[in-house]
């Protein structure tokens, strides 16, 4: 692995891909490419639906027993509502 650009590149000029955070493969085809590039049309209004889903679910489970809710995030923190991490102790 190297982050450097000519021993990347071969003599065709293509360039060869490496990974530089072991663990991780952030490489996408065409396909999701195209898929991520019309999703961009939508961004705000998937969002604003995501960010109403996690407001419900927290007002389910902020009295569960055993589950925690993760502390809000920092106001600078702009947070696309991907996934809701929780934290479940012993009972």
């Amino acid at each position: 692995m190297t982050n450097d650009y000519a021993i990347q590149s071969n003599p065709d000029g293509v360039i060869l891909f490496s990974e530089f955070n072991p663990g991780t493969n952030a490489k996408m085809n065409e396909f999701q490419a195209l898929m991520g590039e019309m999703v961009l049309a939508h961004i705000d209004q998937i969002i604003n639906k995501r960010e109403k889903l996690y407001r419900r679910y927290s007002e389910i489970l902020k009295d569960v027993p055993g589950i925690s809710l993760v502390p809000p995030l920092p106001a600078s923190v702009e947070y696309n509502y991907a996934y809701m991490p929780i934290e479940v102790g012993i009972f």
